[in-house]
This record gives structure tokens, C-alpha cells and sequence, in this order.
């Protein structure tokens, strides 16, 4: 045997070790949040199928200083706004977008699509009434999307779409250190595999 083949032998055995030694381990989720969980600036409950007009009223604009213009602010057309966060030295499994938002898309062919960086994630049917209701939307995000400064976008189809957004938060789960250390290993010794059978062959 090969010192090559003994020293991958020797690494994922390491690998397997810390694996077991710590199988409930796991990355912290990396979350970033863009406006404030206020219930559109009106305290109002975070909750979907609740009516807008129970708790504030059309084109008032309930932001805290310095909140983005998009948030707890009711106006029409496409809307636009950036996460920024760190993922150096962690690999995401996952990642989900989270939005709270009331009155889009509430009539048939008022659509929106809902895009990362330019690729769209979802899309929200529009339907005739009712009209105004707040809604928890959550889309999956593909993680080869993610670069630590995403843009998102709410592309309505009519530009008389008029809604407003509380919050926009992105979570994004990382695979846990000790099974990344073993899929490395796999990945390594499956290169390894190849290239000895390339030679023996």
C-alpha cells in the first residue's frame, strides 16, 4: 500500500472519528433580515390572512427613521432591496427567503415573481379577492445563488399592483463542519480511486 492511499485512509478515519464524536453538531444558520418584524410599523400581528385595513390604512408611510423605503410603506410597482452577509469558511445546504407582505397580487393576472439575483425563486398567482390580506411567503433559494450580497426583487406584472413589505429575511443553513470534513474526504478518496484505477488499467 501506497503512503498516498495510507494517508487518506489515515485523514478519513480522522474524519469518521470526529463525525462520531460529534453527530449532533451544527453550524449556526446564518440569518439576515432587511426591515423589522413590526407588523407594517403598526404593532400589528405577524400573521397570514389578517385584512390591512384592520390596523393602518392605503399610502400611509408608518417606516422608523431609517428603515428601507420599501418597508411598512404602501405604494405600487417592482420593489428592490439587498442582503448582505459573511459566508466565508462555511458551505450552505440550504437557503430559504422569507417575506411578510400585504395586499399583492389580489387580482386575477396581477402576478409577481419574486427573483434572487435575477433568477426567480417563486411566483405569487394573482386571484380575485380578497383584496389586502397579509401573507407569510417563504421560497427556497438554490444555494449556487448565494454570493453574501444578494439582490432581491418584487417584479409585479402591472404596475398598478400597490402592496407593502414588513420584513425580508434570508436563512441560510450550512452544512455541519463535521459532515463537510467527511464529504471531503469521500471527494478526495474518490479521486484517488480514479486515478489508480487509471493507472492499474
Amino acid at each position: 500500500m501506497g503512503d498516498m492511499m495510507k494517508k487518506l485512509i489515515l485523514s478519513c478515519t480522522l474524519a469518521l472519528l470526529v463525525f462520531a464524536a460529534a453527530p449532533a453538531a451544527k453550524a449556526a444558520i446564518i440569518t439576515d433580515l432587511v426591515g423589522d418584524k413590526d407588523g407594517f410599523g403598526l404593532d400589528s400581528p405577524i400573521e397570514s390572512g389578517l385584512h390591512y385595513l384592520d390596523y393602518g390604512i392605503y399610502w400611509e408611510d408608518y417606516r422608523d427613521p431609517g428603515e428601507p423605503v420599501f418597508t411598512d410603506n404602501w405604494y405600487d410597482g417592482d420593489k428592490l432591496w439587498t442582503h448582505s452577509y459573511d459566508i466565508s469558511g462555511i458551505t450552505p445546504a440550504s437557503a430559504t427567503l422569507e417575506i411578510y407582505i400585504a395586499g399583492i397580487a389580489d387580482y386575477v393576472g396581477w402576478n409577481a415573481n419574486i427573483r434572487v439575483n435575477g433568477v426567480t425563486v417563486g411566483t405569487i398567482i394573482g386571484v380575485d379577492g380578497p383584496h389586502d390580506l397579509t401573507n407569510i411567503l417563504s421560497f427556497n433559494v438554490p444555494v449556487y445563488l448565494l454570493t453574501g450580497l444578494d439582490t432581491v426583487m418584487i417584479d409585479v406584472s402591472d404596475g398598478n399592483d400597490a402592496y407593502t413589505v414588513d420584513y425580508s429575511e434570508l436563512s441560510i443553513n450550512p452544512i455541519p463542519v463535521p459532515g463537510a470534513a467527511l464529504l471531503s474526504c469521500i471527494g478526495v478518496g474518490f479521486v484517488g480511486w480514479l486515478r489508480k484505477r487509471r493507472i492499474l488499467s
